[in-house]
């Protein structure tokens, strides 16, 4: 019985990779939208780039700091992390269920849907890459109530949650509020069936601190449109 789940999993891994062999390369993954540049331009561009990139014309820009420190190597970096998928196997496996072949498989469905694949063959790279990060960000905040009867690391998983989700924050708003709005649903639905986990205990770790965090590494852009209604 091992056998054969173990040459399925092969089988299973051989087929992903022949499907899917230009993601584990180092070459961009898409064309469309992808307002891919070639070193050289980059290389041509101001010394002192502006924080935000205007080029789509849409008056507001988009955020271009996490863009400048990647440099001429985005295209590895976007691919690393769009596999960030891989979380969603751990996430899977501590929401639904122990077994490792439905958490297999749950991860396969979220990362090779029609959906991810549409958005990254059509160059949307912001949209895909916090697409990837959901389970990640999810992940974090599970393990802030998992711990808040402890507190041990307690402040250092609520960090890392807040960091997680700035980042994700970053590559697209839209996602973004997407997973906030799972991450306030499952928190509620904790408070109401987990009479361990009481509000008091977990307003501060799980909402104050990571909001608090997000605001303070996108104070550079919050200000300035709350003020001017513009950037």
């Amino acid at each position: 019985m091992k056998k054969n789940k173990l040459l399925l999993y092969l089988l299973a891994a051989v087929f992903i990779a022949l499907v899917f062999k230009s993601w584990f390369l180092p070459f961009p993954l898409s064309t469309g939208d992808w307002s891919y540049k070639f070193p050289k331009m980059i290389s041509e561009f101001n010394l002192y780039p502006y924080a935000w990139n205007t080029s789509f014309g849409n008056g507001f820009g988009t955020n271009g700091i996490f863009l400048m420190a990647l440099g001429t190597y985005f295209s590895t970096s976007a691919a690393f992390l769009y596999k960030l998928n891989i979380g969603s196997f751990f996430l899977f496996k501590q929401l639904f269920t122990k077994s490792n072949t439905y958490a297999a498989v749950s991860s396969l469905i979220f990362t090779a849907n029609t959906y991810s694949l549409m958005i990254v063959g059509g160059g949307q790279m912001g949209v895909g890459m916090g697409y990837a990060m959901i389970p990640l960000v999810f992940f974090s905040f599970i393990s802030i109530l998992k711990k808040v009867n402890s507190s041990k690391n307690l402040i250092t998983i609520s960090t890392f949650a807040g960091i997680v989700f700035s980042i994700q924050l970053l590559l697209d708003l839209r996602i973004a509020y997407v997973t906030m709005l799972f991450i306030g649903l499952y928190y509620l639905l904790s408070l109401l069936l987990n009479k361990s986990i009481g509000l008091k205990k977990t307003i501060l770790p799980y909402v104050f601190w990571p909001t608090a965090l997000t605001l303070l590494l996108h104070f550079f852009w919050v200000v300035p449109f709350m003020i001017l209604g513009q950037n």
